[in-house]
This record gives structure tokens, sequence and C-alpha cells, in this order.
């Protein structure tokens, strides 16, 4: 049976670099998707999903489960965007 987001999350705040890559997987297409929209530029999307995917491996110690991952994740990913354009 496939992990849910929650089980990933868990086991990547306690470490399990394996976890954190799953979950990676599951979103990179759309988050990268998303960022293409704002910047139009591969080059440029590609640095600002790289730059995501690091503040969130950084920040999910402290996700706090109080939204969908997903939600947070594409949250971080917007303010990455609007970072960039300004």
């Amino acid at each position: 049976m496939p992990k849910t987001d929650t089980d990933l999350i868990f086991s990547a705040q306690k470490g399990d670099a394996l976890a954190f890559e799953e979950l990676i997987y599951r979103y990179d297409k759309n988050v990268l998707s998303l960022v293409f929209k704002y910047v139009r530029d591969a080059d440029e999307a590609k640095d600002l999903y790289q730059e995501i995917f690091i503040r969130v491996y950084r920040g999910l110690k402290n996700f706090q489960y109080k939204s969908e991952f997903s939600t947070w994740l594409f949250r971080i990913a917007t303010n990455v965007c609007f970072t960039h354009k300004s």
C-alpha cells in the first residue's frame, strides 16, 4: 500500500531521505509547471524549482499538519516566484 503524504512527512522529519525524495517525486512536475507559468523560461524555472525544494527541505521540520502538504508546498512555490519577480 502506498504511503500517504503524512506518512512520508513524518518519516522525512525523522531524517528519512528516501521519504523526502518520494514527496519531491509526487509534486515535482506540478511545482515546475506552476513556476514556469510565472517565469516563462525553462532554465529560470528549474533554478526556482531547486530553490523551492531547498526551502521545503529546510522547513519540513516545522510543518505542523495544519494544512495539506500540497497547500504548504504550493504556497512556498508561489512566494518564491513572487519574491523572484520583485
